[in-house]
């Protein structure tokens, strides 16, 4: 049995719509990690598989299910107060990939996330500040409990509502301003700071930095701050947006000779009229449509409702986020029976908007209008969202729920150009005759669908599932609702899990699967490493060797006393048979792993290994393969081959370390999640010199 059609069967069953729970739980076995993704994020569960899922033991499936969409918040909520920081922090990230509009999580939820501590949870990868930040820019706290913070019986919470600072009433400002807490009064007076001009004078930073674009964006401005931007000629489409702006300042801007600048003024709320009637016949476009429905974007709510539309096309964004003032029903209305374009695709923008004027909407000769309301609005037709996804295929995930796209009714796509558009095509269950000849197609998408359609005759799918060269054919199959739970359970049985029903339980790990399994999390992790060095750090990929052939790998084995060497290890080196390490400018190499270690170079690992053996506490089973820098083989990290896990060596020998990664996977996967998201390691975290990737302090 070829190794690829084990992963291929998990993989699939764990997406098959008619599997039942008993089936799907045995894919919680750490043999299927591999299907973990799958089942738990991209899909939704049985109530029994749920339950396991949240007490799973390995957070790898925790943190899957807390981004899972299509799940009730409720449910991916209670990982709240889960143990592990990385699985509250993908809490707090919400769904992946986002899938239209985000559900906001429930109020207890956002709460409990807002007034953690870090001494609660010590020793965790990510701290409770930068969970928080995940969680505002996740869009999963409602626009009611937003308003709602400010009166918030928890201080902390109360300090978050001032950052919100716009968007509340003049009465819960002054309320925030006199708090009896005086962290409170000190968050409101910081951001009430930003309404006088004196104090934004002296915050303003004169490097370019996110804080200096929202100052000038919305902060209180100086004459000197504005005279001086207008005098170097800098920030100019940030003044031209800022309500503050003086009066004479904003007619200079009028006409700036970049558009864009122009545009901005266009779109004020507080234009004056007599700037109106040349924007109007302004040469370019965009500043004539913004001038043209000034009557419609008279208060700074209804101009951020139509900057949101303007500021690009549906091909280009997905679901828009929900503004902090919400402008009333009526004007809605106005806009939807407009005979202006943008205006009407402000429209469709709103879930709320009746459907007497939706319905127009939706066969409205602007095809944005239509793709909006159908990325949008629960009441949009099946034709217009339809009509959405194959203009916008490769964004579906992020700008539909996929749930609400037409599933029947498509034979007559299955020859569209694109594949995406053929795969949902494929997976038609009402096509006239199976897709037989779609199991051909050029994409392994529209083939894998193709494979997992009901329509196919069961004695195909036999077939299909056993074979080797196409594992997207055996995927398929394997996903395909005909198949019965006990052939399903069959399939597993022959993975090597336990928990089969005809072995009452006694089933154990299957070899090939475990090295299978093993081989897949190395090479993924890798190829995440190498991905990355590849696009921010050339030096560093260079410096790793080739992967060595199997013949190499074996003398090593045999230099070991007879230790087998793990599938895992194998795999890492057929992949790189070291790290020479790159230079960091100073004379010294250093390696591409966390802390600047290198994987030490395949011809070295024997004599590493001869040196320490006998050393105190060594055990022969120990496989040094970490090095503290790829000129001192002094220390690092070795692989014990009895267990998997990891453990730190010196000259003076090794011990077992918990704070070392559990295995080598782990150790190369949480490498590639720090390369990849470095805002959320609380280690060492990578920085660039040149072409080489350098690890800085995180508590630095």
């Amino acid at each position: 049995m070829n190794s690829s059609l084990v992963e291929a069967w998990m993989r699939g069953i764990a997406s098959n719509s008619g599997a039942p729970a008993d089936v799907l739980v045995r894919l919680l076995d750490p043999g299927a990690s591999t299907a973990w993704k799958t089942l738990c994020q991209e899909r939704a569960l049985p109530d029994a598989v749920t339950e396991a899922v949240l007490t799973h033991p390995r957070r790898e499936v925790r943190r899957a299910f807390a981004r899972n969409g299509h799940v009730a918040p409720e449910l991916r909520g209670r990982l709240v107060r889960d143990p592990d920081a990385l699985v509250r922090a993908a809490l707090a990230g919400g769904p992946k990939p986002q899938r239209g509009r985000t559900v906001p999580l429930p109020a207890d939820v956002v709460d409990a996330l807002l007034t953690a501590r870090d001494e609660d949870h010590p020793g965790g990868q990510v701290t409770v500040g930068e969970i928080i930040g995940e969680l505002f820019s996740s869009r999963q706290i409602s626009l009611a409990h937003r308003r709602a913070m400010a009166t918030h019986p928890d201080p902390v919470v109360r300090a978050y509502a001032a950052n919100d600072w716009s968007s509340l009433t003049a009465e819960r400002r002054a309320a925030l301003l006199a708090d009896p807490d005086p962290e409170v009064r000190e968050a409101a007076r910081r951001n009430d700071g930003h309404r006088d001009p004196a104090a934004t004078v002296t915050e303003l930073p004169e490097r370019e930095s996110h804080h200096r674009t929202g100052l000038l964006l919305d902060g209180a401005l100086a004459r000197t701050v504005v005279d001086a931007c207008l005098g170097a000629g800098r920030d100019l489409g940030e003044l031209a947006r800022n309500p503050h702006t003086h009066a004479d300042a904003v007619a200079r801007l009028a006409r700036d000779p970049d558009p864009k600048v122009r545009e901005r003024v266009a779109s004020r709320a507080d234009l004056d009229p007599a700037l109106l009637p040349a924007l109007m016949e302004d040469p370019d476009e965009s500043v004539r449509t913004r001038a043209r429905v000034q009557p419609y974007q008279r208060t700074w709510e209804k101009r951020a409702a139509v900057d949101l539309v303007a500021r690009g096309t549906v091909y280009m964004v997905g679901p828009l986020p929900e503004t902090p003032i919400v402008p009333d029903p009526d004007w809605y209305a106005e806009c939807a029976r407009s005979e202006h374009a943008l205006l009407r695709r402000v429209a469709a923008t709103w879930a709320g908007l009746p459907g007497e004027l939706a319905a127009p909407l939706a066969a409205d000769p602007d095809p944005e209008v239509r793709l909006l309301l159908a990325y949008h609005h629960p009441l949009a037709p099946a034709a217009t969202l339809l009509e959405a996804f194959i203009a916008t295929p490769r964004h579906l995930r992020h700008l539909l729920p996929p749930s609400r796209v037409p599933r029947t009714g498509l034979g007559h796509l299955l020859d569209h150009e694109d594949p995406e558009v053929r795969a949902l095509a494929a997976a038609d269950p009402t096509l006239d005759r199976p897709p037989v000849p779609q199991l051909g197609d050029p994409d392994a998408r529209v083939r894998r669908a193709a494979a997992a359609n009901p329509v196919l005759p069961v004695s195909l799918l036999s077939t299909l599932l056993e074979g080797p060269a196409a594992p997207e054919l055996a995927e398929g199959a394997a996903a395909n609702p005909r198949l019965t739970a006990a052939e399903l359970h069959a399939l597993l049985d022959r993975c090597g899990l336990p928990g089969s029903p005809a072995a009452h339980g006694t089933a154990g790990h299957h070899p090939l699967a475990a090295d299978a399994i093993a081989a897949r999390e190395i090479t993924e992790a890798w190829r995440r490493v190498t991905a990355w060095l590849g696009r921010h750090a050339p030096d560093s990929l260079a410096a790793l060797r080739a992967g060595a052939r199997p013949a190499e790998i074996d003398a090593v084995e045999r230099e070991l006393d007879g230790v087998r060497l793990p599938a895992a290890l194998r795999t890492l080196w057929t992949l790189t048979a070291g790290d020479d390490g790159a230079a960091a400018g100073t004379g010294a190499r250093v390696g591409c792993l966390p802390g600047g270690m290198a994987l030490i170079p395949l011809d070295a690992v024997a004599a590493a290994y001869r040196s320490l053996s006998g050393t105190p506490g060594w055990r022969p089973a120990w496989i040094p393969v970490i090095s503290l820098d790829p000129a001192d083989l002094t220390s690092g990290l070795f692989l014990d081959t009895g267990t998997g896990h990891l453990g730190r060596w010196t000259r003076h020998g090794g011990q077992a370390d918990w704070d070392t990664p559990d295995s080598l996977g782990s150790c190369l996967e949480e490498t590639a999640d720090t390369l990849e998201h470095p805002a959320l390691a609380t280690g060492a975290r990578p920085g660039l010199l040149g072409g080489t990737v350098v690890w800085e302090s995180g508590t630095a």
